[in-house]
């Protein structure tokens, strides 16, 4: 009898510890979850973090941004200023002195949407030496 007390005992204190140990696990990953994103930090961003940390990334599919219409843009410098204009129609979309006033420019005129500068429509004037 005294055995049969001692194995009940025995096997509802591991059930218990493995239940609990399951528990504690899942709560953790809910709640590490949930930390990126109460802070609005996306996935892309923390690869990109890990990325430059040289943390390995596990072999994930990586995420799927949101489809956002694409706006071809096209540069061009004249004097100390570069203009920006859509490919596809020509229209002015802004203008900036440097790289900075360009891009800040560009996002009032230009939301919800993926903008794309080839190097031959003059995305090398983006680059920081070129300001």
């Amino acid at each position: 009898m005294n055995t049969d007390i001692i194995i009940i005992i025995s096997t509802a204190f591991a059930l218990g510890w493995i239940l609990g140990s399951k528990f504690t696990s899942l709560w953790l990953h809910t709640t590490f979850r949930e930390i990126p994103k109460d802070l609005g930090v996306t996935e892309t961003q923390l690869r990109a973090m890990a990325e430059k940390n040289g943390v390995p990334i596990s072999a994930l599919p990586q995420p799927v941004e949101p489809s956002l219409p694409v706006v071809e843009v096209k540069l061009e410098r004249m004097g100390d200023v570069i203009y920006a204009f859509r490919k596809d129609n020509d229209q002015f979309l802004g203008q900036g002195p440097d790289r900075d006033a360009l891009v800040q420019r560009l996002t009032e005129n230009l939301s919800n949407v993926r903008v794309i500068i080839s190097k031959e429509d003059g995305a090398d004037l983006l680059q920081k030496n070129n300001s």
